[in-house]
């Protein structure tokens, strides 16, 4: 009976192992953003009109504009987080699920991160980026700025924050 008993327990052992080992290994990071009802993004310093504190003292700009829009078509909140420096490295320490904070992509950048397709592109080419091999995530992000340039928020957003619609730099 003794034999049995230790049979069992390390059966279970080893059953309670395998299962821990095998959770999380191929979650999203958009499945992990929708359970949460939060996408946390983050932003560099302050780059205006892109990123800065108002008078009110409130985060706004283009950036803040883009990533809020991006977390309702995604179907939750948005909440930013100040990178004061590393913010690529911070990324990838899973402080946040993505950066969308001026960002430029660069082939230094591609090289750790991925990247969507550009949501502006005037002097600099800057995208959202996303921790790399999660391309689920990124797919469900491209389609939300997709979305946003078709529904023509795109446009009133660019009008608002550079004087002009600016659409037709990101196609």
């Amino acid at each position: 009976m003794k034999s049995f008993k230790k049979i069992l327990m390390l059966s279970l052992a080893l059953t309670f192992v395998l299962v821990l080992g095998a959770c999380d290994k191929n979650v999203s990071g958009l499945e992990e953003v929708q359970d949460r009802g939060e996408l946390i993004y983050g932003i560099a310093e302050d780059n205006e009109p892109f990123n800065f504190e108002d008078e009110n003292g409130d985060r706004v700009g283009f950036d803040i504009d883009i990533a809020e829009e991006v977390a309702e078509r995604l179907g939750v909140d948005a909440k930013h987080v100040q990178a004061q420096e590393k913010v690529l490295s911070n990324l990838l320490a899973s402080e946040y699920d993505v950066v969308v904070g001026s960002v430029d992509v660069t082939d230094e950048s591609k090289a750790r991160v991925d990247f969507t397709k550009p949501y502006y592109a005037e002097e600099s080419e800057y995208a959202i980026a996303v921790v790399k091999s999660d391309q689920k995530f990124l797919d469900a992000i491209d389609q939300a700025l997709e979305t946003i340039v078709e529904d023509g928020t795109y446009a009133e957003l660019t009008q608002k924050w550079f004087g002009e619609d600016l659409t037709a730099e990101i196609r």
